[in-house]
């Protein structure tokens, strides 16, 4: 299940955010745009040094979680960060700016969905950014919390492999 809620954030934020265009770093210098790309753990390696970097990103990863008993029914709550980074040149205060913008998009755009694929209930979010930034590369981190209720026990094996992942063992 974390799994598809992971797959359901970045699927919701990826058409949610391809209107929100930022800066892209260029050997070139020129102004070129574009939506965050939005990755699943972690950002992908940098295959090759003349590789352009990968801003603006936005990284979508499980952080934590518990298990719930409420009368017969178990809820999961996962908690998920999302790692927003930009790049900008201009200057420190344009690059705060960008990466609380991203930031608050995402915010806006998961306040709005409150509830994802039909059973990831959104329970709370929140964002902060660390005191240090490297320009012109800024992060933020935005913090969000979702439930669901738990599958009910004997899944059959493409149902398992789905919730659960390729190396799932009952």
């Amino acid at each position: 299940m974390i799994n598809e809620l992971t797959k359901a954030i970045k699927a919701h934020l990826t058409q949610a955010l391809e209107q929100f265009v930022l800066r892209v770093p260029s050997a070139r210098g020129a102004g070129e745009y574009a939506p965050p790309a939005v990755f699943l753990g972690a950002l992908p390696p940098k295959l090759r040094p003349d590789q352009p970097e990968g801003f603006p990103y936005l990284v979508v990863r499980a952080t934590g979680g518990e298990i719930e008993q409420e009368g017969e029914f178990t809820f999961e709550t996962v908690e998920v960060a999302l790692i927003c980074g930009v790049y900008s040149e201009e200057s420190v205060e344009a690059g705060e700016q960008e990466v609380i913008n991203l930031a608050r998009a995402c915010l806006a755009a998961l306040q709005r969905a409150r509830t994802l694929g039909g059973r990831f209930e959104l329970l709370s979010l929140s964002w902060f950014k660390p005191e240090e930034q490297n320009p012109p590369y800024y992060q933020a981190r935005v913090e969000t919390r979702w439930r669901f209720l738990e599958p009910p026990a004997g899944l059959d094996p493409e149902m398992e492999i789905e919730t659960y992942g390729s190396g799932y063992q009952a």
